[in-house]
């Protein structure tokens, strides 16, 4: 099963994402796939879960298996205050998937988020 810290990552529940830390859940875990809690709230643009996780010394350089950053997932689902946070934190915006292919630039061209495409360049 999934941790809790994963799921309160996904719901965006701040409150008990800072709980959950501070009864030793670890920032930096990783699923099954490689994903850390980091992952999966950029994932679904949890802004402040975000930036506790960053705060409290999440890796933003940390792969999936598939060699996808946080900062990558995020442009592919168009978060784009989460993708400026990340970078701000030191995120990579030159990473690539494992592949080699693609980088946080192609991830939100191929979303179709202007902004992010433009903040990226």
């Amino acid at each position: 099963g999934r941790e809790p810290l994963y799921i309160a990552c996904r719901k965006g529940g701040i409150e008990i994402v800072r709980l959950l830390v501070e009864a030793g859940a670890n920032v930096n875990s990783c699923s099954t796939a490689g994903w850390t809690p980091l992952h999966v709230a950029a994932q679904h643009g949890h802004l402040e879960v975000v930036r506790f996780l960053v705060e409290g010394h999440a890796d933003v350089h940390a792969r999936s298996e598939d060699g996808k950053q946080p900062l990558y997932i995020a442009c592919m689902n168009r978060h784009e205050k989460v993708v400026h946070l990340l970078v701000e934190a030191g995120a990579d915006v030159n990473s690539r998937t494992a592949d080699g292919d693609w980088s946080p630039l192609h991830a939100a061209a191929e979303s179709g988020h202007l902004e992010i495409v433009l903040f990226l360049m």
